[in-house]
Parts: structure tokens; C-alpha cells; sequence
């Protein structure tokens, strides 16, 4: 019993709130749901993981990503996710060291086309009441939101990488999503000296990468895991990312990727001159 909760806790999402002990972990953070006609719940569980009880009250928000790939709150429609949802319980407390199941439930008033339809769930600390009013103070409570993915029809994850180019340290990776659903880089990255590249065929995902156990191979200089933002369907988003542990000399280099990304396998390599220096210049 103990070993299942050491590694439900390596699965939960952290967040430690500043200027307060109190952790929270929730899990999963992502909820993707094809809906089916027997009308099946879901659950969200959030994790109580400090020394003291709180309240949590839960929103629900209809909710698009702007340029800049952060989210961003927008009205809701007679059709989005938000105005079908059931979530229950919407008030709740904690006890220390415990946790709350959230179960989610899905009643849409009319008839839908196919294609994604998203709602953010977010969790907000309560606090009690002030004791001390007269007293300067900093009270810092957490909020942290869980993305609700519903799906209806046929998925089509279709999108294309357009562009892939290093600038410096940043590797900028431009996609189209042509599909009805969201597509996200789903894998790693590495760095490779163009002299020792074997080819995009053949490198593979990096067992372990991140883990002291991690097998790298020989030749690799730098290795990470792609940001996994997502694309929503019908936009056009570049994603970056920051290469870490370059090189000190210059040298020619390789950034090979390989992922899951939309509907198939990703295994892309781009050459590029490194400078020795985050600017990339000559």
C-alpha cells in the first residue's frame, strides 16, 4: 500500500504556494473524455498535502489560448463545455494528509457538431476569516486549474510543423493544426555534434531521461523533454523551448526530435551552427 502511494505521488502535479507550508497536488491535470451515449462520470482528485485542513471552492470557465500560448478566459456560448458540465462537489474541505474526488458529468442541451469542446476547472483555497485585521500581513492562497477536453465524433488530429529553426539557445517550432482536436509535442529532444549524428531513423526517446538511471547514448551533449503545450484546433502557434548544457566551443550541432505528435510518430533532425555563446552569432 505504501509503494502505491509513493508512486501516486510521483504522478500528482506539485504546487507549493509561496509564503505558506500548504502543498496541493492534482491529478490527473488533463482530462480528455470522448463522450459515448451511457453517460459515464469522471473524476478529478485533489491532494491535501500539508499539515493543515483547507477549503477549496471549484469554477468552471470556457477558455481559449492566446499568442503567446497562455490562457486566456473568454465569454461562454450557448454550446461550450462549461454550460454542460455537472461538477459536484463545488465546496469542499480537505483534511491534512486526504484528498477529494471531484466527479464530472456531461449533459448537453442540444445536439453537437463533432469536434473538441473545452472547459477549465479551477480549484481556489478559501481562507478563513482574518484574526488579526489590524495587523500587516501576507496571505497567499493557491489556485491551479485542470484543462477538460470533451470530444465528439470522429477525431481527426491532423497537423503540420511548418518551420523549425534555433535561435541561440531557442529552438522555435511553428504548427498548424488543421484537425478538430488539440495536438501537443509529445516527446524529447537532443543535441547531437553533426559529425556524430546517426540519423533521424534511427535515435530513439531516451529511456529515463531526467533519472540518474537515464541511458544516453554515446555522442548526445544535451537531452530534454518537448514542451507539451497544446494547439488548438484551427490555430497557428509557435512553441519554444530553451536548450540546456550547449557546448563551451563552436561547432556544428544537430536538434533531433522524436515524439508523438497529432496522429503519428515524430522523428525530425535540424542542423544549425552553435557559436559557443547563447546569442549564436559569429
Amino acid at each position: 500500500m505504501l509503494m502505491r502511494f509513493l508512486f501516486l505521488l510521483m504522478l500528482l502535479t506539485w504546487m507549493a504556494v509561496p509564503n505558506v507550508h500548504a502543498q496541493v497536488g492534482i491529478s490527473p491535470r488533463t482530462l480528455d473524455v470522448v463522450l459515448d451515449e451511457d453517460g459515464r462520470s469522471h473524476s478529478i482528485r485533489l491532494f491535501n498535502l500539508s499539515e493543515k485542513p483547507f477549503k477549496v471552492a471549484v469554477s468552471v470557465d470556457h477558455w481559449t489560448l492566446d499568442e503567446n500560448n497562455e490562457v486566456e478566459i473568454i465569454p461562454s456560448t450557448p454550446i461550450s463545455l462549461d454550460q454542460w458540465m455537472i461538477v459536484n462537489p463545488l465546496n469542499f474541505e480537505i483534511p491534512p494528509g486526504e484528498s477529494q474526488a471531484i466527479r464530472i458529468g456531461f449533459r448537453p442541451q442540444t445536439e453537437l457538431a463533432d469536434g473538441e469542446y473545452r472547459a477549465m476547472l479551477y480549484f481556489e483555497q478559501q481562507l478563513p476569516p482574518d484574526d488579526k485585521p489590524d495587523v500587516k500581513q501576507i496571505r497567499s492562497r493557491f489556485r491551479i486549474g485542470a484543462a477538460v477536453y470533451a470530444h465528439v465524433g470522429a477525431v481527426n488530429a491532423a497537423a503540420q510543423i511548418e518551420q523549425v529553426s534555433v535561435q541561440g539557445k531557442q529552438v522555435l517550432v511553428d504548427i498548424v493544426n488543421t484537425g478538430n482536436t488539440h495536438v501537443r509535442l509529445d516527446g524529447q529532444w537532443s543535441i547531437w555534434p553533426a559529425d556524430l549524428y546517426p540519423g533521424a531513423d534511427v535515435t530513439h526517446q531516451i529511456v529515463g531521461l531526467g533519472r540518474d538511471a537515464a541511458q544516453i547514448p554515446d555522442g548526445v551533449v544535451s537531452a530534454g523533454f518537448l514542451p507539451r503545450n497544446p494547439v488548438l484546433p484551427g490555430h497557428e502557434r509557435r512553441i519554444v523551448f530553451e536548450l540546456e548544457d550547449l557546448p563551451q566551443q563552436a561547432q556544428s550541432l544537430v536538434l533531433d526530435m522524436d515524439a508523438q505528435f497529432a496522429d503519428k510518430a515524430l522523428d525530425r533532425a535540424e542542423s544549425f551552427y552553435w557559436a559557443g555563446h547563447e546569442n549564436n552569432g559569429p
